[in-house]
C-alpha cells in the first residue's frame, strides 16, 4: 500500500521500480513521511511500534516479514530508520563499568535489542545492494555500531559505498520545549545520500557549553530524552530536501526509458 499525497498530487518521475520516495521504519512521529506526503510524494507506510492503529513489532518474526513484503510492494527511493540510545549509549557504558545488577541489566536489554540491530543492517545492505538509498540517524559513538550485527553497514562504510558523519543537534534545529535552549545532542548518521552528508559534515556548534540545555531530567511537556529522540521540523525538510536533489541528480543522468512518471 502507497501512502497517497496530501493536498493534491503532482507529476514526477521515480527510477524503474520505485514506488515510493521514502519509507520509514522505527519512525517514532513519522514527520518526514507527513512532509513528503504534504509536497506531493507517494510515500511507503511507516512503521512504528508506537502507531496506534497498526503497531509494529520490528523484533517478531512477524514484524519482519511484514517489513519485507512492504519494501517489495513498496520499493522507496530511499529508507530511513533509527536506532535507539537505550542500551548503547555513554550511559548504559557507565552501568557496565558499575557491574553487578547494573552490569547484567544492560547486558540483557542489549541481548534483547540485537534482532532489532540485525534488522537494521540487513535491510540496509539489501536496500543498498538494490541501488536505492538509505539514511540511518542514531546517537554519536553508539556501541550499536560496534555489535556483530552491525557488520554489513560498517562493511559498507568501509568500501566508500555509505557515508558516515556526525553533527551537533543544535545544529539540526533540537532544543528544549520550555526554556527554548538548544539540545547539542551529538548525532550521527550513516547514509548514501551525498549531499545530505555533505551538509552534516559542514555543521559546527556555534554556541557557549552554558547555552545547550543538558538533556536529562523533565520539563513541563515530560521527560527531555523522549522528547528529543523526535526529529524537528528543520531536519525533515533537510532530509526531504536532499532526497528530491538526489533524486533529481539521478534522474538527469538516466535513460528516459528507465524512468517511471506517477501522477
Amino acid at each position: 500500500e502507497r501512502y497517497g499525497a496530501i493536498g493534491g498530487r503532482r507529476a514526477f518521475h521515480m527510477p524503474k521500480g520505485c514506488r515510493t520516495i521514502l519509507k520509514q521504519i522505527f519512525a517514532g512521529m513519522c514527520g518526514i513521511s507527513f512532509l513528503a506526503a504534504h509536497h506531493g510524494h507517494d510515500v511507503g507506510r511507516p512503521l512504528d511500534v508506537e502507531i496506534e492503529d497498526h503497531p509494529w513489532d520490528g523484533n517478531s518474526s512477524a514484524g519482519r516479514k511484514e517489513l519485507m513484503l512492504d519494501l517489495e510492494a513498496e520499493d522507496p527511493y530511499c529508507m530511513i530508520s533509527t536506532l535507539p540510545c537505550s542500551p548503547w549509549g555513554a550511559w548504559s557504558r557507565y552501568r557496565l563499568a558499575i557491574g553487578g545488577d547494573e552490569r547484567r541489566s544492560v547486558l540483557e536489554k542489549r541481548d534483547a535489542a540485537r534482532p532489532h540491530l540485525k534488522l537494521v543492517n540487513d535491510t540496509i545492505v539489501s536496500r543498498v545492494k538494490r541501488g536505492r538509498h538509505v539514511l540511518q540517524e542514531g546517537p554519536s559513538n553508539s556501541d550499536a555500531m560496534k555489535q556483530p550485527e552491525m557488520a554489513g553497514v560498517r562493511k559498507l562504510e568501509a568500501e566508500g559505498k555509505i557515508f558516515k558523519v556526525q553533527c551537533p543537534g543544535c545544529q539540526l534545529g533540537y532544543h528544549d520545549k520550555e526554556s527554548g535552549k538548544p539540545n547539542h545532542k551529538r548525532m550521527e548518521f550513516w547514509t548514501t545520500l551525498k549531499d545530505f552528508a555533505g551538509k552534516i559534515s559542514q555543521l559546527k556548534c556555534d554556541h557557549k557549553p552554558e547555552e545547550h540545555e543538558i538533556l536529562q531530567g523533565r520539563n513541563a511537556f515530560g521527560g527531555r530524552t523522549r522528547q528529543a529522540a523526535q526529529w524537528p521540523p528543520q531536519l525533515d525538510q533537510m532530509v526531504l530536501a536532499c532526497i528530491e536533489k538526489e533524486l533529481m541528480d539521478e534522474l538527469t543522468q538516466q535513460d528516459p526509458e528507465n524512468l517511471v512518471c506517477f501522477e
